[in-house]
C-alpha cells in the first residue's frame, strides 16, 4: 500500500452504522440498480440543495447494504477501476480503521486515516448524525489522541460552521508519528480495499 493516509467519506445507514461513501446516494457506486429487492427504495431527495433520483444510504440498515456490491462511480474517467466492479461490499468505518492498522504492520509504517463527514447538516436533520458515532469509533480505536497524527473534517460548505469533533475542529486521529500530516489532494478520496475482501 502506497498510502501515507486513507480518507473515508462518511455517511450513515439506516441503523446509524458509518459507512465509506463518496455520497449518500450509491445509484452509482454500488449495483443496488440491479437488486429487484430495492426497486421500491428509489426515491428524490434534496440533499444540501441538490436534488437527486436514486437510492441512498440512510434507507439501507446495514445488513442490507451489506448485500450489495461496489462499483466503479466513474467507469468514463476511470476504466482501469472497473475490473473491482462486484468483487466488494461497502466496508464500514471499522473495518477501514481496521485495514489502516493491518497494512501499517504489514509494511512496518504508519497509515493513518483522515476521516471526512459528508452532508452533516442533512443528517442532523434525519436524526443520524455523524460526529457521534465517529468520535465513538475513534476513541474505541485509541485514535483520538492529538499526538495520534491525523484530521477529522466536516464535508459541508465552508460557510456552515464546521462540526463538533474538536473545539479547533481538528482532532488527530491516526497512529504515532504522524502529527500534522494531512492527505494529499484536500478533498481527494481514496479508494481501499478492506481486509474481510482480500481473504476472499
Amino acid at each position: 500500500m502506497g498510502a501515507d493516509v486513507i480518507e473515508p467519506d462518511l455517511v450513515s445507514t439506516k441503523d446509524h452504522q458509518l459507512v465509506a461513501r463518496h455520497e449518500n446516494d450509491i445509484t452509482g457506486t454500488t449495483d443496488v440498480s440491479s437488486r429487484p429487492r430495492f426497486a421500491d427504495r428509489r426515491t428524490t431527495k434534496t440533499v444540501d440543495g441538490v436534488t437527486t433520483t436514486g437510492w441512498f444510504t440512510e434507507d439501507f440498515t446495514l445488513a442490507e447494504l451489506g448485500t450489495l456490491r461496489a462499483k466503479e462511480r466513474l467507469p468514463q474517467v476511470r476504466q482501469e477501476n472497473t475490473i473491482h466492479d462486484g468483487r466488494y461490499r461497502v466496508p464500514t468505518l471499522r473495518e477501514v480503521i481496521d485495514l489502516a492498522a493491518l497494512e501499517s504492520r504489514r509494511y512496518g509504517r504508519p497509515i493513518g486515516i483522515a476521516p471526512e463527514t459528508k452532508h452533516p447538516t442533512y443528517f442532523d436533520r434525519l436524526g443520524l448524525s455523524l460526529e457521534e458515532p465517529l468520535v465513538r469509533e475513534l476513541r474505541d480505536s485509541g485514535l483520538d489522541r492529538r499526538d495520534s497524527g491525523g484530521l477529522a473534517r466536516p464535508g459541508q460548505d465552508p460557510a456552515v460552521p464546521a462540526h463538533r469533533i474538536r473545539r479547533d475542529h481538528e482532532a488527530d486521529l491516526t497512529g504515532p508519528g504522524r502529527a500534522g500530516r494531512r492527505p494529499a489532494g484536500g478533498g481527494a478520496s481514496y479508494g481501499v480495499e478492506h481486509p474481510q475482501a482480500r481473504a476472499r
